[in-house]
């Protein structure tokens, strides 16, 4: 039986070290846990070309340099990057069964096994620098890949498509303004980015995304720049979870998809914007998601709302199980005066629950107004009036609606004076309703009274 070679035997024959070189790495490795091969490496000794032609006459597999390879597009169907780098591999040909693919330590046999077993496939093994392999999967794997990793990794749902609508600035003093102009979509400087953004990749990772967060009762996305990545999280019952991670490569097209779709700015990255887009759904239930993006460090962080018309048929039944809180509540709701507060969390339902309020007070007998920033369901019978600062309808200019309707509900961030001035008006007669951002009443009713609101 031939003994079979070892690696130091072959650089010394080829002349690549010399024996008191070989000696002062074999010193070296009883301190560290590096291979011989890595070990000449690091001491500079040789190259890794070196270490690579001494393996490929080792282990008899061949050197495949990657820069004058002809890739099958293939390929990167079967391995997507996720698991090329997982196995430190570039796959570059497919021959019937057999799988040509190029690892930078064909002696892994636990990682060749490991791709055999995820691609159902005889893997026919070569080698090449660890530097070649690390180029060519930044090169080879293009925005494609990211919306193939995400399909591999998540289950698949409905279909469902995604209309781009205006933002609700835009929609709001469309609405109001005697000019009536129509909105526009404005020409873009990054160029490049848009194209980016309509890549086929990009688009269906975009809408696996939403559909993931939607099958999962989601109430929002949160696409959020790393240093390394793009992390893609999930709120659900007020709690986020992580959903995936994309590369950091896919991170600007992906966020340009979001934003185009919301009719928002692509090239503008500095301030926060807002927006919205229509998703119909295979069943022709229709949802609304609300974008919001802001600048960060990595880049901008965008963040989607999902608003879906059951959230708006919630009853007060499924709000408060209990049938006293259930009375509790209607009681308070025939005050002729006062003020109604929610307050929690994000992703908590104070939204829903003032909806479910609306629902419990409409009848033919009564006006309902409903002051939002921004309208998160349509509401037959309901008032419903969007908040438009740009053009001056805030909440204090609409405020004299309430001196001529007897019920007014607002939905939006308040100031300690706005709120100041609602609770005068619920002292002189009106009823009132109104989100609150407080985590708990609690601390809510404490600012009240060193804001010297009174008793109400």
């Amino acid at each position: 039986m031939v003994r079979k070679r070892r690696i130091g035997e072959i650089l010394l024959e080829e002349k690549a070290i010399s024996l008191a070189q070989l000696n002062l790495s074999l010193e070296r490795m009883k301190f560290t846990k590096l291979r011989l091969g890595e070990q000449l490496v690091k001491l500079r000794i040789c190259t890794e070309a070196d270490i690579v032609r001494a393996l490929s006459k080792q282990l008899k597999i061949p050197v495949v340099e990657l820069d004058s390879v002809n890739f099958d597009p293939d390929v990167f169907s079967i391995v997507t990057r996720s698991l090329a780098v997982e196995c430190n591999c570039v796959p570059f040909k497919v021959e019937g069964e057999y799988l040509h693919v190029t690892f930078a330590d064909p002696l892994r046999l636990d990682l060749v096994q490991h791709l055999e077993a995820k691609t159902q496939r005889k893997v026919k093994k070569y080698i090449s620098t660890q530097s070649e392999v690390e180029q060519a999967i930044g090169r080879r794997y293009k925005e494609d890949d990211a919306a193939r990793e995400i399909m591999d990794n998540l289950d698949d749902t409905d279909e469902f498509y995604l209309e781009g609508m205006q933002s609700k600035e835009q929609e709001a003093q469309q609405q109001y303004s005697s000019e009536q102009e129509d909105v526009e979509t404005a020409d873009l400087p990054a160029s490049e980015l848009l194209d980016a953004s309509k890549d086929k990749g990009v688009v269906t990772t975009v809408n696996q995304i939403i559909k993931i967060a939607v099958g999962n009762d989601a109430t929002d996305i949160h696409f959020e720049p790393q240093r390394r990545t793009l992390l893609v999280r999930q709120r659900i019952d007020g709690i986020l979870q992580e959903l995936t991670r994309l590369p950091r490569s896919v991170a600007s097209p992906v966020i340009a998809r979001v934003k185009s779709l919301a009719g928002l700015d692509v090239a503008e990255t500095t301030v926060p914007q807002d927006g919205k887009v229509a998703a119909k759904v295979k069943d022709d239930e229709t949802l609304d998601l609300r974008v919001n993006t802001m600048p960060t460090r990595f880049g901008e962080k965008v963040v989607v709302q999902i608003l879906t018309n059951q959230m708006a048929e919630v009853s007060l039944e499924r709000i408060f199980v209990d049938p006293e809180q259930q009375e509790s509540v209607r009681e308070l709701l025939k005050a002729n005066e006062g003020l109604v507060v929610v307050c929690g969390p994000a992703g908590s339902g104070r939204t829903t629950t003032l909806y479910s309020l609306l629902k419990e007070l409409r009848s033919p007998e009564r006006s309902l107004v409903s002051i939002e920033d921004p309208i998160a369901f349509e509401l037959d019978g309901v008032n419903q009036v969007q908040v438009n600062r740009r053009i001056g309808l805030n909440f204090e200019r609409l405020a004299s609606l309430a001196a001529s309707e007897s019920r007014c509900r607002s939905r939006g961030r308040h100031t300690r004076q706005q709120n100041r001035n609602r609770c005068r008006k619920c002292r002189k007669g009106q009823a009132c309703s109104c989100v609150h951002d407080e985590p708990q009443c609690s601390s809510l009713r404490r600012k009240a009274r060193r804001a010297r609101h009174g008793p109400f």
